[in-house]
């Protein structure tokens, strides 16, 4: 099964700033890449985004159900919103043949670790429209290290960028990535 997490940030989830990097046609295109019997596990903080992913490739979504409109509010203390967004993390992470991902969430970096760091990874992102500065920090081009037991640790960044770039060629060494 291929994984999906399409993360809108649209409110009342997040400001919706973010969104405008996302590449909504480019996770559309990667799923026709498939053929009509292919099943996706969908993953998403918007109930719309299942709706309409329902309609546009009838049986073929699959998604664990919610009794709320939003999903993975990480602003909420909902335990029901909690717990749910722990079934869909967890179900996306057993996807081990590809994962369709938004691009600087943990919750799917997170599947991808949870999932062994095996499956190959795809995220449609409009780069143009990512700012530079975010970029840096996330791939943490400015070196930035935080403190921990008085020793200057280097800042993870988003570790998916390791299948991205390296495929086999890496180690993952105290939540960092080592080209090999």
């Amino acid at each position: 099964m291929v994984g999906v997490h399409v993360r809108t940030n649209f409110p009342p989830v997040d400001d919706g700033s973010r969104s405008v990097w996302m590449d909504f046609p480019g996770f559309e295109n990667e799923i026709e890449k498939y053929p009509s019997t292919q099943k996706f596990f969908l993953a998403t903080d918007h109930e719309p985004i299942v709706t309409h992913y329902n309609a546009k490739y009838p049986g073929q979504i699959i998604t664990f159900p919610k009794n709320d409109i939003v999903r993975h509010d990480n602003h909420s203390d909902n335990i029901d919103q909690t717990i749910t967004a722990f079934i869909d993390m967890y179900l996306l992470s057993q996807c081990y043949k590809k994962l369709i991902l938004t691009w600087a969430t943990s919750f799917s970096e997170c599947s991808w670790w949870f999932g062994g760091c095996r499956a190959e990874v795809v995220m449609p992102t409009l780069w143009d429209k990512v700012p530079e500065d975010f970029f840096n920090i996330i791939y943490n081009k400015k070196g930035l290290t935080y403190n921990l037991g008085g020793k200057p640790v280097f800042a993870e960044g988003c570790r998916t960028y390791a299948p991205l770039n390296m495929r086999d060629n890496y180690t993952i060494k105290n939540w960092m990535v080592h080209h090999e």
